[in-house]
């Protein structure tokens, strides 16, 4: 694998705006303007070909300021050096999440493959139906992406050989998922987690949405929502909205070790 150093580089101002002149990209245009803080985006090396691009991430916060990973088509360990690649970016600009990171990027360069003919499938599709694939005449090749699917991956930190029931009536503590804003919620409830679900009702989340999923569930007392929200005040939002990543997630699954678990995959 290539060392990220080698492949990793910054790009200036003025080269971030000769882009934008040649490209005449509305999205890259409102980061530069200030109206969004961030842009993704792919630069062919060679117009004809996906052998050889970079992904482009530019941000806009006290400056203008960019940053290129040198990747392509035919590269080793192409996905795992993107991965690598959303890590350094979520460490620099904390408000972003490595693996939304990851699949902005990867949705990228699904549009970039399609548009030279080239269909795009999951990995393990590829690995065990390939043969029995039909593939239509007028495309020049099947590859693989790899996305994360983040609510499942959340939940698979919350697991368990037993979990409890789901009553109404009975004092619970949950934590839900807005996929769209990529923030996690920790409230209390004695409502079954469905019809708690359906109540959210925040003005800045959308009630009822299905970008909304409860990610788990624990029955126990109420204060319990006191003392999680107090240990990660620092990543509130607002409300009972708070930024965690996959290590606050697994702190929070052990801080609740000792509760039985409803099963929220069942929701």
């Amino acid at each position: 694998m290539d060392n990220l150093d080698e492949i990793i580089h910054l790009i200036s101002e003025e080269t971030i705006l000769r882009f934008l002149r040649e490209t005449n990209n509305p999205e890259l245009n409102n980061v530069v303007e200030g109206f969004e803080k961030y842009f993704f985006g792919l630069i062919l090396e060679n117009i004809n070909t996906i052998d050889s691009y970079s992904l482009l991430f530019i941000s806009n916060e006290k400056e203008l300021k960019g940053v290129i990973l040198k990747s392509g088509r035919n590269l080793k360990d192409r996905d795992l050096q993107t991965l690598r690649f959303s890590k350094i970016l979520e460490q620099d600009f904390s408000d972003l999440n490595q693996l939304v990171i990851f699949n902005t990027f990867q949705s990228k360069i699904i549009q970039l493959y399609e548009t030279f003919g080239i269909i795009c499938i999951p990995k393990h599709v590829l690995d065990f139906e390939s043969a029995s694939i039909v593939m239509p005449s007028h495309k020049k090749g099947i590859d693989y992406v790899l996305r994360f699917n983040i609510l499942e991956f959340y939940r698979s930190f919350f697991e368990r050989d037993q979990y409890g029931p789901n009553n109404d009536g009975e004092s619970k503590i949950y934590l839900m998922y807005d996929r769209r804003e990529d923030k996690v919620k920790i409230g209390r409830t004695k409502k079954k987690l469905e019809m708690r679900l359906k109540g959210v009702s925040e003005s800045t989340i959308r009630a009822n949405d299905p970008m909304i999923n409860i990610l788990t569930a624990w029955i126990s007392p109420p204060e319990m929502e006191t003392i999680l929200q107090e240990k990660f005040k620092i990543k509130n939002i607002r409300g009972e909205w708070f930024d965690l990543r996959a290590a606050d997630l697994e702190e929070l699954d052990h801080k609740m070790k000792t509760f039985e678990m409803i099963d929220a995959r069942l929701l």
